[in-house]
């Protein structure tokens, strides 16, 4: 990877696709999504500055895609997966 923006590129990808699967995951009743963000936020408390910005991006962009999501949809589909 050639200078900053494409290592910023592969972080963004990284971060979008981590936030997808944990959606997704959500959405099926495999994982419960709010309690995955809540163990993020704990891990981002000890983070140094410029990493704490960045994992507070991902909580609130996790958090807005869940909340997205839960109003969309009705219930779980656990076992359908």
């Amino acid at each position: 990877m050639a200078g900053d923006k494409g290592l910023g590129d592969f972080f963004a990808v990284q971060m979008a696709t981590l936030t997808r699967l944990v959606v997704h995951l959500d959405e099926r009743g495999v994982a419960d999504g709010q309690a995955f963000l809540a163990e993020l936020v704990k891990v981002g408390q000890g983070l140094p500055p410029g990493q704490h910005i960045a994992q507070e991006m991902l909580c609130k962009t996790l958090q807005a895609q869940l909340e997205s999501s839960r109003s969309r949809r009705r219930q779980p589909t656990s076992g359908s997966h």
